[in-house]
């Protein structure tokens, strides 16, 4: 199965950047300021329990209100989402735009949270929304893109990629995503095309070299496959997913040996992974022979 990428927070992107930016200094005492950005700082380190911690100080002081509150409880449910916390961080999106119904950011990483949860319809209504009120939001569109893709919706989900890369045309995961809308199409030349622009603006990019195995295993071309296998690894040596394909893809270079160990070191990962082969024709005897 060709791989989608992961939604984009918004949150996590501007998390370093001063909570209170916009505020004016007369709106923000010197303890709530410092707290947020002791928050923003814990948060850009990844120590998202001790942002939680310092946003909440923040929010629960009563020394700020209106478009800073927002902000701050749109900042600690992106912090509660990063650890999981998903309600939590519902609630928090929640308050924010209860308090300000306009914070992009909020509405944005509410519906990638909604997204997350697999509740598609409310994760588009807030793309939506937050569309309506910034037409050219890319974040908005290109999660927007991923959540009509969730949901079959390729067409829907190929005129918001389109509109994203006309804005962004260096945007190497756009290209990826867009390859996989292709795939699911049946369009193999054009996902082709797309995974190769996706890694020639990003070499690195793990998803787009094992989305360009998938297509060149189905095209009947194994070593190439290998190799991009090979590639995705070096940069995810730990997704089990990437090392279950290239156990599957060694086995059909007659490589059984090599196949097992990759598909062994898949399942401490992951134990449940051999599940995924699923029922599809024809993969009776990798089964037996990789996952007994």
């Amino acid at each position: 199965m060709i791989k989608a990428m992961t939604h984009r927070r918004v949150g996590a992107a501007v998390f370093s950047l001063a909570l209170f930016l916009a505020g004016s200094a007369a709106t923000v005492t010197g303890d709530a300021l410092d707290d947020a950005e002791t928050a923003a700082y814990a948060a850009s380190r990844g120590e998202y329990e001790k942002a939680v911690f310092f946003l909440t100080r923040v929010i629960e002081s009563g020394d700020v209100a209106g478009w800073d509150l927002s902000l701050a409880l749109t900042r600690r449910g992106d912090a509660l989402a990063a650890l999981g916390a998903r309600q939590d961080a519902l609630a928090d999106y929640d308050a924010a735009l209860a308090v300000s119904a306009t914070n992009l950011d909020a509405l944005i990483n509410r519906g990638v949270t909604h997204h997350e949860l697999a509740r598609f319809d409310a994760a588009l209504a807030d793309f939506d929304t937050a569309l309506a009120i910034a037409p050219g939001s890319i974040p908005a569109r290109y999660n927007r893109a991923l959540s009509h893709g969730a949901v079959g919706s390729f067409g829907l989900a190929m005129d918001d990629l389109n509109a994203v890369l006309a804005a962004w045309p260096d945007f190497a995961k756009a290209y990826n995503d867009r390859a996989v809308v292709h795939s699911h199409l049946g369009e193999t030349a054009q996902a082709l095309r797309n995974l190769d622009t996706a890694l020639h603006l990003q070499p690195d990019l793990a998803v787009a070299h094992f989305n360009r195995a998938v297509v060149s295993r189905r095209l009947g071309r194994p070593d190439k496959a290998l190799a991009d296998l090979d590639r995705a690894l070096s940069f995810a040596p730990d997704d089990p997913e990437f090392l279950l394909l290239r156990g599957r893809v060694l086995y059909e270079l007659d490589r059984a040996p090599a196949a097992r160990r990759d598909v062994r070191r898949a399942r401490n990962i992951d134990p449940g992974l051999c599940k995924r082969l699923g029922d599809e024709p024809g993969l009776e005897r990798l089964k037996r022979n990789l996952c007994p």
